[in-house]
């Protein structure tokens, strides 16, 4: 019985895109505006399928969070990581670059992959122990968060996505272009509706979500009624 993960292809086109892989696995990292992170996703999606996250993995194969860091460190599944990066200059005058935590976004065949290894394996305690995280499983998964390369590297600072206003760019890359167009011009004042460059608080983002939400579901309610 084949204990080897199958492993997604990747096309040589799509290798200067991904960025290269952390040493020892599969986790190939890029940074990048927000602009080149929508472009790296959507060359990902269109090249490969559908992508998840890594608290995704669990719709397709029984398995924990905690089992799908163990996998990732341990080389045995694919991942796509972007961080967006922006420059600042600091009070001293220093330039640095300002670098957030990734996206990951992992292959929905490899899941699925996995959840076909499980069931062949149903007998083997270790495959089970293994998708349940392991004897220390390791629930929060930091070594996602920052790049081996930039370790004890002068000039780099990594931030949350709360260390910076939203852009409409940003708002497009989590809810489409359309449902953002929707946001901007429903709860924004007409003199920041203007182009692309809209700067939202996350607020602002927040309660016109909720806003939107709560119209969606009267209508669904007034169509229930008629």
């Amino acid at each position: 019985m084949s204990t080897t993960p199958k492993f997604v292809t990747i096309p040589p086109e799509l290798l200067p895109i991904v960025g290269e892989p952390d040493e020892g696995t599969r986790l190939f990292r890029r940074e990048g505006s927000s602009e080149e992170c929508a472009e790296w996703l959507n060359a990902i999606m269109h090249k490969l399928g559908p992508c998840v996250s890594p608290g995704g993995v669990s719709m397709y194969a029984p398995v924990s969070r905690a089992g799908v860091h163990k996998r990732l460190r341990s080389g045995k599944m694919t991942a796509f990581l972007f961080h967006m990066t922006r420059r600042e200059t600091t009070f001293f005058g220093m330039d640095r670059k300002l670098k957030e935590q990734p996206y990951v976004y992992i292959p929905v065949c490899e899941c699925e992959a996995w959840a076909e290894e499980l069931k062949r394996r149903c007998d083997d305690r270790q495959a089970q122990l293994d998708a349940a995280g392991g004897e220390k499983p390791d629930w929060e998964g930091d070594f996602l968060e920052s790049d081996p390369k930039d370790n004890r590297k002068r000039g780099v600072k990594y931030v949350t996505d709360l260390d910076r206003p939203i852009t409409f760019s940003d708002v497009v890359q989590v809810w489409g272009a359309h449902l953002a167009d929707k946001l901007k011009e429903k709860f924004l004042p007409p003199s920041r509706r203007r182009g692309r460059s809209v700067i939202w608080t996350r607020e602002e983002v927040i309660e016109a979500r909720k806003r939107l939400e709560a119209e969606e579901i009267k209508k669904q309610a007034k169509k229930g009624d008629a």
